[in-house]
């Protein structure tokens, strides 16, 4: 079975029914942010004929947003396991490589046989301040196939353990690893975080506090509507609707018919706009 998305069940959180879509033709909400938003979404799998979406796709979209002059590309999708269509593989692979694309991973200690993380993926150590703190860590997971992390600017991890806190680090093997929203802060401010243990994150001339175990509290607001472009509006690659992506870092995610409900204390929301949510929170934190 492909991994397309984190399975809300392993947080020990509760599973609501579905939400109601917000339409992506809404008015624009706190765009004063280096991050752009699409959306499978319920009308995009409908029209591409059901979900996972072939790669092909992704791969035609990833390229759509690089002519579109995006800044760069966060596929909200695991890439552990091979397509049924070699080509396809292929297609996305060279997609990623032709433009700056983060891609993610998790930790998972049931999975045996895991795919290598490259070296370079590792948290550089003139990144941090001591020992850094983490209660995520595991030696197994569901890392992206070789021909894909090869290609991929950067790997994040996305594990959490509360829908209300968003990790900067967790542990890989023993070894420090950028979270996929680390990884995806750096890409768009175009500087390496230091964390100054469970104390503070700083990017160039700006820092948010941590937990003590390298961690961002969120003020979640689930009623907040969020701007997005519809996946399938971006493959008819309009001019009048990719001209808002230039310098922008693009998250694609999944927002569609089988999309997980993650109950948090301010309410339910689906599982990828909790992380969309929780990088825009993250930002605008950083002072």
């Amino acid at each position: 079975m492909l991994r397309y998305f984190f399975i809300a069940s392993l947080l020990g959180l509760s599973l609501l029914l579905g939400l109601g879509r917000v339409a992506h033709a809404q008015s624009r909400v706190d765009a004063n942010h280096p991050f752009e938003l699409v959306l499978i979404d319920a009308a995009s799998e409908k029209q591409l004929g059901g979900f996972p979406v072939d790669r092909k796709l992704v791969a035609q979209a990833v390229t759509a947003l690089k002519t579109a002059g995006a800044k760069g590309v966060v596929l909200k999708f695991f890439y552990d396991q091979p397509a049924k269509l070699p080509e396809s593989d292929k297609a996305l692979a060279d997609a990623i490589s032709s433009t700056k694309t983060l891609l993610q991973a998790r930790i998972d200690e049931a999975e045996f046989g895991s795919n290598p993380l490259p070296s370079r993926f590792a948290m550089a150590t003139d990144k941090a301040e001591g020992n850094l703190k983490t209660s995520l860590t595991g030696d197994n997971g569901w890392i992206p196939m070789p021909q894909f992390a090869n290609a991929a600017h950067d790997i994040g991890f996305v594990d959490i353990q509360t829908p209300e806190h968003v990790p900067m680090i967790e542990s890989y093997k023993n070894t420090p690893v950028n979270s996929l929203t680390l990884a995806a802060l750096e890409l768009a401010t175009d500087e390496t975080g230091h964390i100054e243990n469970g104390a503070r994150l700083t990017l160039g001339s700006k820092s948010v506090a941590l937990t003590t175990d390298n961690q961002v509290a969120l003020k979640l607001n689930t009623n907040e509507k969020l701007d997005y472009t519809s996946f399938s509006d971006v493959l008819e690659t309009n001019s009048a609707v990719t001209s808002r992506f230039r310098g922008k870092v693009v998250v694609i995610a999944y927002d569609g018919v089988k999309a997980e409900i993650i109950e948090t204390s301010a309410g339910s929301i689906k599982e990828h706009r909790l992380f969309y949510m929780g990088l825009l929170d993250v930002w605008r934190q950083l002072k």
